[in-house]
């Protein structure tokens, strides 16, 4: 039998145009495309809260503010100035039966989110019952013995780069018809003044974050 080359031929000549069309088909143009996203950038919000222009954030703790609590005294109403009792007398400065007085606290907060303040009577000595009270508005006085419970009256909110004041008032029980027997407590003044006692409050506030 003759081989049939020609078949052969045309066999292996439609092979090669065939690895020919395939190799120039990837050469064609076609549609492309790509896309990258924007980068992305945030960084932490800034949380600065001051207490009568002193910050707590910040630096190295314990923070510490200045109260003025007995520079200015007045009477036991909170409104006469008090002038009987020396107040250039220091470490520590004097009270007496009669007096009161008040101090402002201002809540500055240059954050950048919201705060929840607590300011307290943190500790109390007062070995010898000075009859001291305190109140965070004026009115609803209580022994400064139960100071402690008058936290919750003075949190509150304050809205981003705002402020907000309170004042906390004292007053030395004397003997009105508030306090009860006017003799009474005369006697029981008397006594502490003979042998004069000391009376220390620890003040704290706090700051955090409203979530």
């Amino acid at each position: 039998m003759k081989k049939n080359y020609g078949l052969r031929a045309a066999g292996a000549l439609l092979v090669a145009v065939m690895l020919t069309v395939g190799g120039v088909s990837g050469t064609f143009a076609k549609f492309v495309s790509a896309a990258t996203a924007a980068e992305q950038h945030v960084r932490v919000a800034a949380f600065k809260v001051s207490v009568n222009g002193t910050p707590i954030t910040g630096g190295s703790a314990p923070h510490t503010f200045v109260l003025d609590l007995y520079d200015t005294l007045y009477e036991a109403n909170v409104s006469t100035a008090e002038t009987e009792v020396d107040t250039s007398l220091n470490n520590p400065k004097r009270i007496a039966p009669g007096t009161g007085g008040k101090f402002d606290i201002t809540v500055e907060n240059d954050s950048e989110v919201p705060i929840r303040y607590e300011f307290k009577i943190d500790s109390i000595t007062n070995t010898s019952n000075i009859p001291v009270e305190i109140s965070v508005d004026g009115g609803g006085w209580q022994d400064v013995a139960e100071g402690l419970g008058i936290t919750g009256s003075v949190a509150a909110s304050v809205h981003k780069q705002s402020s907000a004041d309170m004042t906390f008032y004292w007053r030395w029980d004397f003997g009105t018809e508030d306090f009860g027997d006017k003799a009474d407590v005369d006697d029981t003044d008397t006594l502490l003044g003979i042998t004069p006692p000391d009376l220390t409050l620890k003040f704290t506030f706090s700051a955090s974050q409203v979530d």
